[in-house]
């Protein structure tokens, strides 16, 4: 599974909005696993605004 993130410049982590609540409850167990907190979830639009500023990074896990 791959996710889409960035780092703002508080070094938060910001994430586009998830297709379903599973794929958002997973990503965040995700990201306070390996990151330890959870990302900020923005809307499609703001996501689209952002990616204007910051570099969106790929997150790959083995899907379990």
């Amino acid at each position: 599974m791959k996710y889409e993130y960035m780092i703002d410049n508080s070094g938060r982590y910001v994430v586009p909005w998830a297709r379903t609540s599973e794929e958002k409850s997973e990503r965040d167990k995700l990201f306070v696993e390996l990151f330890g907190s959870r990302p900020i979830v923005v809307s499609p639009d703001f996501w689209d605004h952002l990616m204007g500023k910051y570099e969106v990074k790929i997150l790959e896990v083995e899907n379990k």
